[in-house]
């Protein structure tokens, strides 16, 4: 059977759908985080764990003798964590989470220069 306008459209229609409820999925998910984060003190304890220097070629380098904030968390320190990034980064993903509940609860989200902060190649990995 070949497709037609009206197949195609109907299909469209269940994609659109589909995503709709992801949508939701992830409003819920993100404002359950962000209550979390804010009840639990999250922002200092993150800006507080050991860091370590990272080496020219992306690896993590020395131990830092007390945080850096623009080294990675130290992964050896920090047993559990997926995989080392910034805390800074951490912290603008929270930010961009909070832009996505606003969006979501029909606000309006304050105009800002964001970042590619939660780009593939920085926190995502892969």
């Amino acid at each position: 059977m070949s497709a037609t306008k009206q197949t195609q459209a109907v299909s469209m229609a269940n994609e659109l759908l589909s995503l709709a409820g992801q949508l939701q999925s992830i409003l819920f998910t993100a404002q359950g985080l962000s209550q979390r984060y804010g009840n639990q003190g999250i922002q200092a304890v993150l800006n507080a764990l050991p860091t370590r220097a990272q080496n020219a070629d992306g690896s993590l380098g020395t131990p830092d003798v007390s945080p850096v904030a623009g080294n990675p968390i130290n992964t050896d320190a920090v047993t559990g964590l997926n995989r080392a990034c910034k805390a800074s980064e951490l912290i603008a993903v929270k930010n961009i989470m909070n832009d996505y509940i606003t969006f979501m609860t029909n606000a309006t989200v304050a105009a800002a220069a964001q970042d590619r902060t939660v780009s593939v190649d920085k926190v995502v990995g892969g």
